[in-house]
């Protein structure tokens, strides 16, 4: 990940990690609340790590055209946004 992005979130990477360990084999997810903490941990977190890559790479890109003081700031809202998305997609998957 730090080949895309230097300063990146390793955390992102442990989290995603940790979470699949705790579905690996053929266990059934116990609560509807564990589903959506899975999808937090998986999906979100992939998510989170995407959108980063993306805002390096558009950075980047500004800079290079001239546009030094161009950044883009993730915030606690946009977290939730995702991790609500990612509870979605991990109930949707459920359940097809």
């Amino acid at each position: 990940m730090e080949c895309f992005v230097p300063d990146a979130d390793l955390n992102l990477l442990s989290t995603l990690v940790s979470t699949r360990q705790k579905t690996l084999g053929d266990r059934p997810f116990e609560t509807v609340e564990s589903v959506r903490q899975y999808g937090i941990g998986t999906s979100g977190t992939m998510m989170k790590a995407i959108m980063r890559v993306l805002i390096a790479n558009k950075e980047q890109i500004m800079h290079s055209l001239g546009d030094r003081n161009f950044r883009v700031h993730l915030n606690e809202q946009t977290n939730e946004v995702v991790d609500a998305l990612a509870e979605a997609m991990a109930l949707v998957n459920l359940l097809r």
